[in-house]
């Protein structure tokens, strides 16, 4: 606990009368989503979900609990944790030594946490009874945040002639009528039918005491409830539409190794967890399309799929605290997704009419340590070997073939700098950029200092070794009797 970085969990429908000594009771009626509420998403088809989905589902919630429970500053290095927790299931035999293995890795690869998980028999399955009239079933799932790129790939979608599209988003309620807006507009673009179904992602805090804001684990709770919804539709594929950029999100400082920086749809991770998939016996697949594409490249789809740019500028990106946004606003202006969105928009219009709350090159230091640190990252030569320093890569992809993407990126961001810093600032002072020396269709990239360029950095590191805790053997839970909803 305090102090020591140490967590311990169990993940109950109920209370046990006699639970492990040390252990934290958590359960799903910690969120704020009502358990009904996530799972109407599915109440269309009837019948009962399979029960893997069921169980990764209720594995994704336990650890996003646990996650938000366990403050890193607890800890002596103030970032790393080591997290148990035990999750009642309904087919825990599912689970088996590789399957756990594969959970382990990714929660790993997510947090940079040391996890150490294990599962035990007792949940209650799910089952719906069927619907009396309008049942539908979905072809594709997506998750949708209101941000470019999912709008982006909903303005496209919406106009192929495929059958039904199913949107899962997790929003902040100060942005739910923002996101609800956005996803109105973009679906008038086409005739495909879509439904949309927003899910809270707040955690109920009973005790009055503070949560972790980091919540690296979220996207493994966004991804299991869309598989969940898949898997229940009978549909194979789910969409997690994100720029190459900040899917692949590179290290730019060694303070944002690891899970320091958000990788949800990372290829590695998304590999894990359809790896994950697998092993469980399920045949649903999560992909990115947009893994190739920059910012830039993305705001490009969106506008010429007849997206209105207006859709575009409203569009939410920001991952600053909503308490960190000032006069009301969506952006802060100065968070590393911020600076991207605002080099794609500028990339594809010329133009950026975001209302962003200060200028990242003319605030606070503490609020410029971003646009500082991209600008120091965007002065060094970026290698495969950077690219690999922290974030394995699956099978079969190379790092070579993901550094073009990057490359074409980093001069979206030298741009945007380079257009939109005035002169006088010392923001840009005594700055090169690396790719100063290239020249390709674009053009060459101009610099605003003669200083020569400073000296190459070196690798950050050539191999990943994350840390994998060997999995403990459960203990017995309760009742295995099904209930309906």
């Amino acid at each position: 606990m305090k102090g020591t970085g140490v967590f311990r969990y169990y993940y109950r429908s109920q209370q046990p009368p006699n639970e492990p000594p040390g252990h934290q009771w958590l359960s799903e009626k910690d969120l704020f989503a009502a358990e009904s509420r996530i799972e109407r998403v599915v109440s269309s088809v009837g019948g009962q979900v399979p029960v893997w989905a069921q169980d990764l589902l209720r594995v994704a919630r336990a650890v996003y609990l646990a996650d938000k429970r366990s403050l890193r500053e607890w800890t002596p290095d103030r970032w790393t944790r080591r997290i148990t927790l035990d999750v009642q299931l309904v087919e825990p035999e599912r689970w088996d030594e590789s399957a756990l293995d594969v959970l382990t890795k990714l929660l790993t690869a997510l947090t940079s946490d040391m996890w150490d998980i294990s599962v035990s028999r007792g949940a209650i399955p799910d089952i719906f009874t069927p619907p009396l009239v309008g049942g539908w079933s979905a072809d594709e799932i997506m998750l949708f945040s209101g941000g470019i790129d999912s709008t982006a790939y909903l303005a496209e979608a919406v106009t192929r002639d495929d059958g039904p599209l199913l949107l899962i988003s997790y929003y902040e309620q100060k942005i739910k009528s923002c996101i609800d807006d956005i996803y109105e507009a973009t679906r008038r673009n086409g005739a495909r039918r879509t439904e949309y179904h927003p899910i809270s992602a707040r955690v109920r805090d009973w005790q009055k005491t503070r949560l972790e804001p980091s919540s690296r684990s979220r996207g493994l709770l966004f991804m299991a409830t869309a598989v969940y919804a898949a898997a229940a539709h009978r549909a194979v594929t789910v969409t997690a539409p994100e720029n190459g950029q900040l899917a692949i999100n590179p290290a730019i400082t060694e303070s944002r190794l690891g899970a320091c920086s958000s990788r949800s749809v990372h290829p590695y991770v998304l590999d894990l967890l359809n790896t994950l998939i697998r092993r469980l016996g399920g045949e649903v697949r999560v992909s990115n399309p947009y893994t190739d594409l920059t910012k830039g490249e993305v705001c490009e789809r969106a506008r010429d799929a007849g997206l209105d740019r207006e859709v575009i500028w409203r569009t939410v990106s920001c991952s600053s605290p909503p308490i960190m946004r000032r006069n009301g606003g969506y952006h802060c202006g100065y968070c590393f997704p911020c600076l991207v969105r605002r080099s794609g928009l500028l990339a594809a219009f010329g133009e950026d009419r975001t209302g962003y709350d200060v200028e990242f090159w003319n605030t606070t230091r503490s609020a410029k340590k971003d646009a500082h640190a991209l600008r120091r990252w965007l002065a060094r030569p970026f290698r495969t070997t950077d690219l690999i320093a922290d974030m394995p890569l699956p099978a079969g992809l190379t790092a070579s073939s993901l550094m073009p993407v990057l490359r074409r990126g980093r001069r979206e961001l030298i741009d945007m700098f380079q257009r939109l810093v005035p002169a006088d600032s010392d923001f840009l002072q005594n700055w090169r950029p690396a790719d100063a020396h290239r020249r390709d269709a674009h053009g060459p990239v101009t610099t605003r200092s003669a200083q020569p360029v400073p000296k190459p950095r070196q690798p950050l590191r050539d191999e990943y070794r994350p840390a994998v805790p060997r999995p403990r053997q459960a203990w017995s839970g309760e009742s295995t009797q099904p209930r309906t909803l």
